[in-house]
C-alpha cells in the first residue's frame, strides 16, 4: 500500500462508526492501490464527499 494512502487509513480508523468511512477503509483493504490516484478514482461521490469533510477536520486538528 502506497504510504500516503496508509496515513489515510490510519486516520479514517477514528470514523470507523461511519458507513461510509468502513466501506472506504473495505476497499483499501480489498484493492491494491498503487497510489493516490487510482484510490481516488475508484471512489464514488458520496465517499469522496466524506474524506473531503473528514480530512478538513484531521488538517485542522494537525
Amino acid at each position: 500500500m502506497d504510504v500516503t494512502l496508509g496515513y489515510l487509513r490510519e486516520s479514517l480508523s477514528n470514523h470507523l462508526e461511519n458507513e461510509v468511512c468502513q466501506r472506504i477503509c473495505k476497499k483499501m483493504l480489498a484493492k491494491h492501490y498503487a497510489n493516490e490516484e487510482e484510490f481516488v478514482k475508484d471512489l464514488d461521490d458520496n465517499e469522496m464527499s466524506f474524506l473531503n469533510h473528514v480530512l478538513e477536520k484531521e488538517i485542522k486538528y494537525a
